[in-house]
Formats: C-alpha cells, structure tokens, sequence
C-alpha cells in the first residue's frame, strides 16, 4: 500500500536515530545520502517539506539500510559504493572506503606529472588512485598492484564501469616484485600506516568493517612499506621519476629523512585540506 511521506519528517526522525552514532553534521549528511538514493528526495526536496507517495518496498529498504547504519557498518558499504572525484566507485569489506585526503593524492600527482607514460599504484584497493590517474593523465599506462585478489576483482570492475584500462597484478610489496620491461616515470602508494595502538582512538565502524591489513602497521616499525616501496622503487623508477606517498600525518619529518637517505632529491612534504602533512614525494636521480 502506498502513502505520502513529508521528506523533512523523514530527515528528522532518521537523524535523531543515527545521531546516536554519530556526529549530528554527520548523521544529517548520511540521512540525505540515503534518502537520496533509495526514496529519491534531494536536498530541496528535504528542505522544501516536499510531500511524495512512496511505496512500502522503498520504506521498508530504507528503514533497513538506516538500521545498518545506526549499528555501525559504514553507508557506503551498505550501498555498496563510495564517491571519488565525482566518480561513483564500487566498494565492499575487500577495500578501504576512498578518502578526499587520496583525492588531493591523485590530484597532486597528476597535476605535477602530465607527460606521465607509465605509473605504478602499490596497494590499490579499490583502484581509485590507479583509475584516478588514468582519467586524468592522457596517454598514461597505469598498473595497480594489490596483496589481496578480492580488492583487485573490486578494482577491475570499476576500471570497466569508468571505462578506463588499468594493468591490474597481484603482488606483495614487501616480497620480491616482479620484473617489469619498463620503468616507471611515477610510483604511488597509500599503504598501511595507521599504528596498532592508535586503534583505541579509532571509530568502531572503521575497526569493525574496513580491512585491517590496509591499515595498520607494527607500532615498533610504522614505515615498514615506505621504506620497503622507497627501496625497491629506486630500480623501478626512470631517472627523475617521482615517488608519491599518502602517509601519517605524525610521520612527516621521519618520511623526509627516510626518502632523503634512500637517495632520493627534492623531497618534499605536502599538506591536505586541514593544514596537516599528508603527502610525501621524491625524485630518483637524474
């Protein structure tokens, strides 16, 4: 039986209900998310007090997925995608939900290499970086390596959803890698790099759904993959290519002297959109 919903109404109620867990700005942006995408109210809509007949397998969806929220599990693996650069990206427990701070990431590298040919993304996940770079740098061939092939299935299908060709490849970084004909001009990297004890300043929905072993590290050794892709890379890499890496904030003076005593010129340190250092890079030499 259908009847008539007030879309503020609706907004209201499932705020109040999610701001149990989380933040009320939060709540209210993941309440419009849903109603967005499962009743089909847009934010004018919602604050318009907009009136619409809805049917009851669309209440009863969405009162589900608002459940699933409120007990922790992130909205965008219950929806099963996440947006990136305006892109929709498919996601699920295989992978890291992308982050805007991977956006400047992406953004970044494509910004300072445009003539790029051939890249490396080590630990691609969801293969937003790797696709990321491969929309936005014309002519580039882009590889993705990833330890876990049910990250690499996610990231294929969103490389044929956005039409874009990446060169997917199961790989362990930090065993030996395998030979490549080529080198390349750019290398980046999100690794793991969230210590083990900082889990108890962590969010539950995080700790409990998103993949552990894409995002922590021994506390006795935090730049276990710099160090590891920041080694190897250097046989990898033309002469004057660039590394990339997204990193812990908390590690930016240590990354420098990493990259700078590995060998590496005109390392540099880079801040994201909440003034903290995010963003580590490097040249091999010329």
């Amino acid at each position: 039986m259908d009847s008539s919903f007030n879309a503020f109404q609706i907004f209201q109620s499932a705020v109040e209900k999610l701001s149990h867990t989380y933040e009320k700005e939060e709540s209210a942006a993941n309440v419009r998310w849903l109603m967005e995408d499962i009743l089909g109210f847009s934010r004018m809509d919602i604050a318009m007090k907009k009136s619409q007949r809805q049917g009851q397998e669309a209440r009863d969806q969405f009162l589900m997925v608002l459940d699933r929220v409120t007990k922790g599990e992130p909205i965008q693996y219950v929806l099963g995608y996440a947006e990136f650069l305006g892109e929709q990206y498919l996601v699920n427990s295989s992978v890291l939900i992308p982050r805007p701070e991977t956006e400047e990431l992406v953004l970044k590298v494509s910004q300072d290499n445009p003539q790029a040919k051939l890249i490396l993304d080590i630990g691609t996940g969801s293969g937003c970086i790797a696709i990321g770079l491969a929309k936005s740098i014309a002519g580039a061939n882009v590889w993705g390596w990833d330890v876990d092939p049910g990250a690499l299935n996610v990231a294929q299908k969103n490389a044929d959803n956005l039409n874009v060709s990446v060169q997917f490849e199961v790989v362990n970084a930090l065993k030996a890698w395998p030979s490549h004909e080529e080198k390349f001009d750019v290398i980046v990297s999100n690794p793991p790099y969230i210590r083990e004890e900082e889990k108890k300043d962590m969010r539950a929905n995080v700790l409990d759904h998103e993949p552990a072993k894409a995002l922590f590290v021994p506390n006795e050794d935090p730049l276990l993959f710099y160090r590891e892709i920041g080694e190897k890379g250097r046989d990898y890499l033309t002469q004057g290519g660039k590394l990339y890496f997204e990193i812990n904030e908390q590690f930016g003076a240590e990354m420098l002297a990493l990259l700078e005593n590995l060998g590496y010129e005109q390392v540099l340190l880079h801040k994201d959109f909440q003034d903290k250092a995010r963003i580590v890079s490097g040249r091999w030499k010329v």
